[in-house]
């Protein structure tokens, strides 16, 4: 609690030093003119207030496997909006979600759903980890905070069990107020991944210190024939550099079985892609608070049951 008070008063001098900042007349450089922003798609808008509106953020899982022998060790947790004629991806809402300030509200029903199955899965006996992406406004964010926080202090347990993921842009990007947000879930035991990788100029020893144990990194990337351009080692050591420091590697979206050996031979020992099982809805008797119906879907995989 007084690391979350700190984390508040945090955000509070970081607001207050932004806002007062003078712009310096004799400055001979012109003030620096943003972009204007693109403008918000109200249709997609009200669909996504609509959606939250009416409970229709619905919850996915996503098996991550380890390889050779494909057991999931992990799930990706994934929000889905769903709609009368079918279900909408983030691509299709996280941006005009982002613009009207509706993602910590969606992260956090995720993330409260996820904790959840991650309880369902504990009480079954079954070592499996959840993957939760997150927004940096919702580190931001004191009510998704709050409750993330009150859920892992009544069950400690759950902090090693649910995992919170941001792109790598995102990450390290993160304004003064969310790194000490990130800092103060990491002195509870929450660990990080970051997925999205596009850099593979790596530093596993920050990576541990910033509390990252998971990076995601696609297979066209890792797997591109200049991917070693510009590195100090060569992407098939990238596995075993970053294991080192306790951080493992997972490779996403692999779709094809003949790039498997490649992983292999990476020493890649986890991953995921539709090759290993796509994104499948969670029904209300896995409590975690998702609905299940018969709403037409642009795709239709049978729902998951995490049974106790």
């Amino acid at each position: 609690a007084q690391r979350l008070a700190q984390v508040a008063e945090t955000r509070g001098e970081a607001e207050k030093a932004q806002a007062a900042e003078a712009f310096d007349p004799l400055d001979a450089a012109e003030p620096e003119v943003a972009a204007p922003a693109a403008p918000v798609d109200r249709g997609v808008a009200a669909r996504v207030e609509l959606a939250l509106r009416d409970d229709r953020v619905d919850f996915f899982l996503q098996p991550v496997v380890s390889l050779p022998n494909r057991r999931v060790t992990h799930y990706e947790g994934l929000s889905r909006l769903r709609e009368p004629d079918g279900i909408a991806l983030p691509e299709e809402f996280l941006e005009v979600a982002a613009a009207e300030g509706h993602l910590p509200e969606i992260d956090r029903r995720a993330v409260m759903r996820g904790l959840k199955v991650a309880e369902r899965l504990q009480a079954s006996g079954r070592n499996i980890g959840l993957f939760i992406n997150v927004s940096p406004q919702t580190l931001g964010d004191d009510r998704a905070l709050s409750d993330f926080v009150e859920r892992i202090d009544a069950n400690p347990d759950l902090a090693r069990a649910v995992t919170l993921e941001l792109a790598q842009e995102a990450f390290d990007g993160l304004a003064l107020a969310e790194r000490e947000a990130r800092k103060a879930l990491t002195e509870r035991g929450v660990r990080f991944s970051i997925d999205h990788v596009t850099d593979l100029r790596l530093d596993p020893r920050d990576l541990e210190r910033r509390g990252v144990r998971f990076v995601k990194i696609s297979a066209a990337t890792l797997l591109a024939p200049d991917a070693a351009r510009g590195l100090s080692i060569h992407p098939s050591d990238l596995a075993n550099l970053l294991a080192r420091h306790g951080v493992d590697l997972i490779v996403t979206h692999v779709e094809d079985e003949r790039i498997v050996p490649e992983l292999l031979d990476h020493d890649v020992k986890a991953a995921s892609g539709h090759l290993f099982g796509v994104p499948r809805p969670v029904r209300d008797d896995a409590g975690d608070g998702a609905r299940s119906d018969e709403t037409p879907r642009r795709f239709a995989p049978r729902p998951l049951v995490v049974r106790g």
